[in-house]
């Protein structure tokens, strides 16, 4: 007689769970399917095909993946790359932020520069310098489009990347900041968490001095040291990418202004007791005192005894070197406007950790496809680093520009496996070749001198009296500009155009002298050309709907708006403009 054998029976509470999981898995993946059909999702690569798929340019929606509103609109240049690269084109692509892109005007920023002395080294070489930077990003962003950024199949990548590694998103932030930023990049890759994003929005704390004041970060905070392991990380992860690719590399170091800057924040050891405080405030405010009745010496004494007192407090450094410097002692004074950088506890700029972090990534690279170019010691051989070169605190004025893209051209020539050295043009030749002129250097002074009023700028030292002169000496620049030299810009940008009619740079250019001489044909003209060269720019697109608007062009205004909302659609400017101008 066999035995009967058992039947097994599924626990109720297995189907209930079962069915609590699959059923709003099946509807999520349902509404991901449908979104994705109506055109809801929106790529996260930086790359993206043109219509006619002939063409790769940059996504403009790349950033939306790390940052929610505003910080994720308008930090991308636009670009085209051909997807089938001539066999005869030697293609660069600049990786780096705002200052390698060229802030606060793309169009005179080394790659422009650059691409100009390789192409007049061998005006027969067919040279392609392509500018991938963007504006407030860190390496780890920047690593993210280096994947994408190999289907260009590039020959070359230039690296200038550091000056927003504490501060950046992945910054000297917490595990659970981290986390946060990890779970919206995992959201952005689904069209039902892009719509999340949207409607709740993470990442919008408003940016005041407050802010800025709450996430000050020390010199010797281990946070620092994560955020160096970090940047060495991602650029050997963009080093290792490019050899698997067989692509060169020109990895550099980073130049500031150390001269002309004084540190965003400042804080003193943790270690500090009260009487040792109230010692070294009396020294300081004394050494304040001997500075500003030019009694350089005395001061200098004071700062140093209370430097002994606590030497981490970056103002007091910047304080000294300034009087040092005054006082002929030009190689102190380097050291303690170098140590006032690296101790800032608001590092906007690059510091001493950094750049040797960049350093030793090029010696362990030495034997493969890296270059190193040290534009930090480039520019400290010339003196300390200053306005001579820069507009602020790392954005690069045309002689700094001119500097890099001079110390960068050998290494990428040699890097092309071309023979020879490239010619280095003067920085008049440079100016000629890109139309640099008068006009446009005030242009850029005013854009400089609006991101200044704001924070994180505020609390620097003399910030309002160096605000006041700047604001004074722009007011009677302006005021002082003849005919003549708004002549010479405009016939300045005709060549360049006459030259190269497809230079969407120029174009705009033009058309903000244009508005300035107030002839709106004009500037609707290059709007209009820089828009049709490239449509997906979203901030062109806002000025040509407003410049229309102005021009009583109701309906081409709507249209451009229109356009704008659909690169954008929460952009508040271009729906209140749709409003009120269906309404005339």
């Amino acid at each position: 007689m066999g035995t009967r054998q058992a039947r097994y029976t599924r626990p109720p509470w297995a189907s209930r769970i079962a069915t609590a999981i699959l059923t709003p898995l099946c509807l999520l993946m349902i509404g991901e399917l449908v979104c994705r059909l109506v055109g809801l999702y929106r790529p996260t690569g930086f790359l993206i095909m043109t219509p006619d798929k002939r063409y790769y340019a940059p996504n403009q929606d790349f950033l939306r993946q790390f940052y929610s509103g505003d910080a994720a609109v308008g930090k991308i240049l636009p670009f085209r790359a051909q997807i089938d690269k001539p066999r005869d084109t030697r293609r660069i692509v600049i990786i780096g932020e705002s200052a390698a892109q060229g802030t606060p005007e793309p169009a005179f920023g080394f790659a422009r520069i650059l691409q100009l002395i390789l192409r007049r080294a061998d005006p027969h070489l067919r040279i392609e310098v392509i500018n991938a930077a963007m504006r407030g990003v860190d390496s780890t962003i920047l690593a993210v489009a280096a994947k994408d950024l190999i289907q260009l199949r590039p020959d070359l990548f230039v690296l200038y990347i550091g000056n927003n590694e504490v501060v950046g998103l992945h910054g000297a932030r917490g595990s659970l900041g981290l986390a946060v930023n990890g779970l919206r990049k995992g959201l952005q890759h689904t069209a039902i968490g892009q719509i999340l994003t949207r409607i709740v929005p993470t990442g919008t704390s408003t940016q005041d001095m407050a802010y800025f004041r709450r996430h000050r970060v020390a010199m010797a905070d281990p946070r620092r040291k994560a955020v160096y392991r970090r940047l060495a990380g991602n650029l050997d992860r963009i080093c290792r990418l490019a050899a698997d690719n067989r692509i060169g590399v020109v990895l550099c170091t980073v130049a500031v202004n150390l001269k002309d800057c004084p540190p965003f924040g400042s804080l003193h050891g943790p270690d500090l007791d009260p009487s040792s405080l109230s010692r070294w405030q009396g020294l300081y405010r004394d050494a304040i005192a001997a500075e500003a009745l030019g009694r350089i010496d005395q001061a200098i004494s004071s700062f140093e005894a209370a430097n002994r007192i606590d030497d981490g407090f970056a103002e007091l450094h910047f304080r000294l070197a300034r009087c040092l410097e005054k006082a002929g002692q030009s190689d102190l004074a380097f050291q303690h406007f170098r140590m006032a950088c690296d101790l800032d506890a608001l590092a906007f700029r690059a510091d001493s950790r950094i750049n040797e972090v960049i350093r030793d990534l090029a010696r362990r690279w030495q034997a493969s496809n890296v270059r190193l170019v040290d534009i930090e010691a480039a520019m400290a051989a010339k003196g300390i680093p200053g306005q001579q070169y820069f507009h602020d605190h790392v954005h690069l004025n045309f002689e700094g520009d001119h500097l890099v893209a001079c110390s960068i051209a050998p290494a990428v020539w040699k890097a092309l496996g071309l023979d020879g050295q490239p010619g280095l043009p003067s920085v008049q030749d440079c100016a000629a070749g890109l139309a640099y002129n008068t006009f446009a250097q005030l242009q850029m002074a005013a854009g400089m001198l609006q991101t200044t009023s704001r924070p994180p700028f505020l609390d620097q030292l003399d910030h309002d009296h160096v605000q006041k002169a700047n604001a004074q000496w722009l007011e009677a620049a302006m005021k002082g500009i003849t005919p003549g030299q708004l002549q010479a810009a405009a016939d300045a940008y005709s060549a360049a155009l006459a030259n190269d009619p497809n230079d969407w740079y120029i174009h705009r250019l033009y058309a903000y002298l244009a508005l300035w001489r107030q002839d709106a044909k004009a500037a609707i003209d290059h709007l209009d050309a820089a828009v049709r060269l490239f449509p997906e720019h979203l901030p062109t697109v806002l000025l040509y709907g407003s410049v229309l608007a102005q021009a009583g062009l109701n309906q081409q205004a709507i249209i451009q708006y229109r356009r704008a909302l659909r690169l954008d659609p929460a952009n508040k400017m271009a729906r209140k403009a749709v409003r009120s101008l269906s309404r005339h």
